[in-house]
């Protein structure tokens, strides 16, 4: 049997004269998960959708497709890392300041986001993370179920965020571990300013592994030189659907791109028969249905205007908004149906720099108003030596930095020993040969006498302490840097980006043997309750039901590249 569906997306920030962006626990309840954050979180991740889909469409006439997870997981980094007016910029874009809890507690933004991450692979959803369920699915539950110790894997999603910095460019102790932790990211050393060519095929290969070969070049043009750092954010998506389309029944068909009745083009149209959710919406003139994948994991779903035409779409996903989708979804109910929908292989590359600074992204871009401070505080001056990871103490100037290396890669697995501005050491002559200072050192032994970060975050008994995760340790210590350089004169280190690149390879086609033309057949002859046609323009959405992450968003004028 084929695979049915393989979708890779890569997500690359450039920034040719500084940036270049781009065993579970079981236990019944996550004392992590907070259900509400989850939901908002997946909320904002389709107003973004809605919000770029439509920013993209206003210029263009082609279909358009991308994936909201890779763009909100690269605009997340950036978010950790950003202060002053390029935070607010950030928080806004990613609708987070709607919300006064998240807007004070950035930090419990990217913890619930790691753990929407964790449960995209799962088969089944996490035990103590127990999140509302799409009203459709719940009457087929058990044929999600079924099949759950078994030990084939129905999907696979895969996202991967790497940064990659020049030897000697300083990273934030507390940003890299928390970009570890929560993101997963790869962390590399490249010489950007010697070897740039070499730099720029580094990153290739690392997208095209990361995309099973789906992206296989995202850096057409050597890296400049004066790089400083590369963010990349990329995604593989492979899943099964649920009711595979019929092989001996694809056939090219007629699609209207202009709207039936003028003149068609021909594609190659998909069939299949069964029972599917589907809503027909008289309130929004439009009909959406859903395609599942294999035990209702992800599905598909189908949004085609009545009367569709490329200037009726257009004009569609404009009025559309975030909560009409959802209040569709919720309405929807099984049908007996026949879908014909045409065989997808789109590849798609963005300008997003273009697009996000209308959404009023601006101050990225610029080099005097870039604002990423809690990332780096600039080029070191000092050599670099290794030394064990250390419990970071905040300082206003780091005295402990990367050196040039001769190797042109090189993984990042210990942190450097620095200075601590912040705390003062009872023993004023502390040497880099010094035992390093651990938590339990700053908590009991007292080595660390009293400071502004000792109170707000480390005022409390050992068990507290020992009950902090290091991931969330490190988020919090980012939310109260923030605070502090947002009060203090402290100098920038100027980051920004100059480009940022969004890149996707989409393939939608069918899996099924020609004994199954069978099904159709006979719904033809019973006569089905929805006959679905996909033959004008539409747009799609592809959905993680469990945690409502939107991974792949689009408009379809036509279902081939143009």
């Amino acid at each position: 049997m084929k695979t049915l569906k393989t979708i890779g997306v890569s997500f690359l920030v450039l920034a040719p004269i500084l940036i270049v962006f781009a065993n579970d626990d079981e236990s019944s309840t996550d004392p992590r998960f907070d259900a509400r954050v989850s939901e908002l979180l997946a909320s904002n991740m389709l107003k973004l959708s809605q919000e770029i889909g439509t920013t993209v469409l206003q210029d263009s006439d082609k279909t358009e497709i991308f994936s909201p997870l890779c763009i909100y997981s690269a605009l997340s980094t950036l978010l950790m890392g950003a202060n002053g007016q390029t935070f607010q910029e950030l928080m806004n874009v990613l609708k987070i300041n709607n919300d006064p809890y998240l807007s004070q507690n950035t930090w419990k933004v990217h913890e619930e986001f790691s753990l929407m991450i964790d449960d995209l692979n799962r088969d089944i959803p996490h035990p103590g993370r127990r999140r509302r369920p799409v009203f459709w699915t719940q009457n087929h539950q058990q044929n999600r179920d079924e099949n759950k110790n078994q030990n084939q894997s129905y999907q696979q999603i895969q996202i991967a965020n790497g940064i990659f910095f020049q030897n000697g460019y300083f990273i934030r102790d507390d940003y890299r571990s928390a970009i570890e932790s929560v993101y997963k990211s790869t962390l590399q050393r490249l010489d950007f300013a010697n070897k740039p060519e070499l730099s720029s095929k580094y990153i290739n290969s690392w997208v095209k592994e990361k995309t099973q070969n789906k992206i296989k070049e995202i850096i057409s043009d050597p890296l400049s030189s004066t790089t400083k750092s590369v963010i990349a954010s990329a995604l593989y998506f492979k899943a099964v659907w649920e009711r595979m389309f019929l092989e001996g029944l694809t056939k090219p068909k007629e699609f209207y791109p202009y709207g039936i009745g003028r003149a068609p083009i021909f594609v190659e149209m998909m069939a299949t028969g069964g029972s599917y959710p589907f809503y027909d919406s008289q309130e929004f003139d439009c009909r959406i249905i859903g395609l599942p994948y294999r035990k209702h994991l992800t599905t598909m779903y189908i949004i085609l205007p009545n009367n569709s035409t490329r200037q009726r779409l257009r004009h569609f996903q404009a009025t559309l908004t975030a909560d009409k989708i959802e209040s569709m979804i919720s309405k929807m109910e099984m049908k007996t149906a026949i879908i014909l929908f045409p065989k997808l292989h789109i590849t798609n590359r963005i300008d997003l720099k273009k697009i996000l600074n209308r959404m009023g992204l601006r101050s990225l871009f610029n080099y005097d108003q870039s604002d990423l401070s809690l990332i780096s505080t600039g080029i070191e001056t000092i050599p670099y030596q290794e030394s064990p990871f250390i419990f970071n103490r905040f300082a206003e100037t780091e005295s402990k930095h990367m050196t040039n290396e001769t190797a042109t890669v090189q993984s990042v697995t210990k942190r450097e020993r620095r200075s601590a501005a912040t705390f003062k050491t009872i023993n004023s002559d502390f040497h880099t040969d010094r035992e390093p200072l651990r938590l339990k050192d700053v908590v009991i032994k007292k080595r660390i006498t009293k400071s502004y970060l000792q109170k707000k975050l480390i005022g409390r008994n050992r068990r507290e302490v020992e009950n902090i995760s290091d991931q969330q340790m490190s988020l919090k210590r980012l939310d109260l840097l923030r605070t502090r350089l947002s009060s203090e004169h402290y100098p920038n280190p100027r980051l920004y980006a100059d480009e940022l690149i969004h890149q996707i390879d989409l393939t939608v086609n069918e899996v099924g043997t020609e004994g199954g033309a069978a099904t159709v057949t006979t719904l033809r002859r019973s006569g089905p309750d929805v006959f679905f046609r996909a033959e004008t323009p539409f747009l799609f959405l592809i959905r993680h039901e469990d945690t409502k992450i939107p991974i792949f968003y689009g408009a379809v004028f036509e279902p081939r590249n143009e």
